[in-house]
């Protein structure tokens, strides 16, 4: 195969799953004709702790299986284990889940378990990953991303609750501008007197 031309992290997934196709039929696993990977947050469980998710076409517009790979991997080793995992889904059904035909398949691609997160196995490197950064190229263009660190929108303001205190006995309360603004400052139980609101 004829080297590509990686201009963003999709390019290059995408060309991996192109390099990935006759690795998987040579090891007796076809691939479906249209799958698509991309770099973003897989869904449903931890996105923190997941880090790869598959698809069924069902879901896809178009019908393609539809690949995540989680922005917080950067090693293009752990990327490609991580995408193959991926792909022995598609290869296998989605509806497999991890069971036997999985761990099969994953197995032939030289991947080792436990089979809910497994990782490069031997002979991983020189069966699947040779090959196929020969023609993706050295790096993946991305860098990791932190999860779980914080956003860069603005931070939610919660209701702010304003302090009301008894001038007399010291009793405090708290309530919200809302109340303040339709029903006036709370009444100490200690005088019957309206409570002082604080800045």
């Amino acid at each position: 195969m004829q080297r590509v031309n990686i201009d963003s992290r999709e390019d290059w997934l995408n060309a991996a799953v192109l390099a990935l196709r006759p690795i998987f039929e040579a090891a007796g696993y076809p691939l479906a004709d249209k799958i698509r990977a991309s770099c973003g947050w897989p869904g449903g469980g931890s996105r923190h702790k997941r880090i790869g998710e598959c698809w069924a076409q069902q879901c896809s517009g178009d019908g393609s299986f539809e690949m995540f790979i989680s922005p917080v991997l950067a090693d293009r080793e752990r990327v490609l284990d991580v995408l193959v995992h991926e792909l022995c889904h598609v290869a296998v059904g989605i509806a497999e889940g991890h069971r036997a035909k999985f761990a099969k398949c994953a197995r032939a691609l030289h991947l080792k378990g436990p089979w809910r997160s497994t990782s490069a196995g031997e002979g991983f490197a020189q069966a699947v990953a040779v090959p196929v950064f020969a023609f993706v190229g050295a790096a993946y263009p991305h860098a990791a991303m932190a999860a779980g660190s914080a956003n860069t929108g603005p931070k939610k303001q919660g209701t702010r609750m304003r302090k009301c205190e008894c001038s007399d006995c010291g009793y405090t309360c708290r309530t919200t501008a809302k109340w303040l603004e339709s029903h006036g400052a709370p009444i100490c139980p200690c005088n019957q007197e309206p409570m002082e609101v604080k800045p």
